[in-house]
């Protein structure tokens, strides 16, 4: 087990890109033993990390992502619930109009949709469909993030057609991907569409 001992700021903030580093290796090359270690570093660092402090919300969103791709990769249920429960935290201490907003509310959206594909809970979509709907709203057009976002919340919306079959619902995901198609025909060349995760500036 990795455990922190220390508090002194300059570490902390190595441990954090300890953390951060094992996440994105184990984007790039699968290995359980990356995302286990990603997971141990960034929940030492919100254990040493003080109520209020500036970096609280990046680092909570950190730990959230690594928590919901080792759902993803070992299919644990307390990985999940405790992704949900930092990402909506990160959300929560994230001041309205910081930049970093609607990639956070993507990450909880995204979160919950995962969820609600185990284990079928209607308010998990309805709540992804909401975070999913604000990170849109708040990303201004021309931003390259918005193909991303408009894709992740035309895939709910789907997910939710799919289930219910509301023509409600259809039409929303028709009006999404049209919006997508006008926002992003270039980008979809280039696989942004298909990204489901979106990193912070913390």
């Amino acid at each position: 087990m990795l455990h922190a001992t220390f508090a002194d700021v300059e570490k902390l903030g190595e441990l954090h890109k300890r953390g951060v580093f094992f996440m994105r290796r184990f984007k790039r090359l699968g290995e359980v033993e990356d995302i286990q270690k990603a997971v141990l570093f960034l929940e030492d660092v919100m254990r040493l990390t003080p109520d209020g402090h500036a970096d609280k919300p990046g680092r909570l969103n950190n730990l959230g992502t690594s928590l919901l791709m080792r759902f993803k990769c070992l299919g644990e249920m307390g990985d999940i619930e405790k992704a949900i429960s930092s990402l909506g935290d990160a959300v929560r201490l994230t001041p309205e109009g910081h930049a970093d907003k609607p990639s956070l509310l993507n990450n909880l959206g995204t979160s919950l949709k995962t969820r609600f594909e185990r284990l079928g809970e209607m308010g998990d979509i309805e709540k992804a469909i909401s975070s999913l709907g604000d990170a849109v709203r708040l990303t201004p057009e021309g931003h390259a993030d918005k193909p991303s976002l408009l894709s992740n919340l035309g895939t709910s919306l789907k997910t939710r057609f799919e289930r219910l079959g509301e023509w409600e619902t259809s039409r929303g995901q028709s009006q999404v991907l049209g919006m997508l198609c006008d926002s992003c025909q270039t980008d979809m060349q280039t696989g942004q569409v298909d990204q489901t995760i979106l990193e912070t500036r913390f």
